[in-house]
């Protein structure tokens, strides 16, 4: 999927598996609690969303916008983030395992 405005959505509990997404809005929308298995996002928009317990697993991110996203208690495991913006993200109790971040901003 591309160029797709999902802005203020609501995908809670979301189980995603081999999503290629390109140029997606996210922007403030409630993924808690949602799972991304093996996805591709690139040029993806997650700024201000509520990411708490999201469960991400063999995912590649690439400049990628997470600023001010609430990530509390999220997994990253097996992750790639290339040119990825984490600025003000909230990754209290967070866990991160065999992720490669390269380039990424956190401020």
């Amino acid at each position: 999927m591309s160029d797709l405005d999902l802005t203020f959505s609501d995908f809670s509990e979301m189980r995603a598996e081999c999503i290629m997404a390109k140029r997606v809005l996210l922007r403030a929308s409630s993924l808690m609690r949602a799972s991304f298995f093996d996805c591709d996002f690139e040029l993806a928009d997650f700024r201000s969303c509520n990411l708490e317990e999201m469960h991400i697993a063999d995912c590649r991110f690439g400049e990628a916008n997470f600023s001010k996203a609430n990530m509390k208690y999220a997994k990253v495991n097996i992750t790639s983030c290339f040119e990825t913006c984490f600025d003000e993200v909230d990754f209290s109790y967070g866990e991160l395992v065999g992720t490669i971040l390269n380039d990424v901003n956190v401020n």
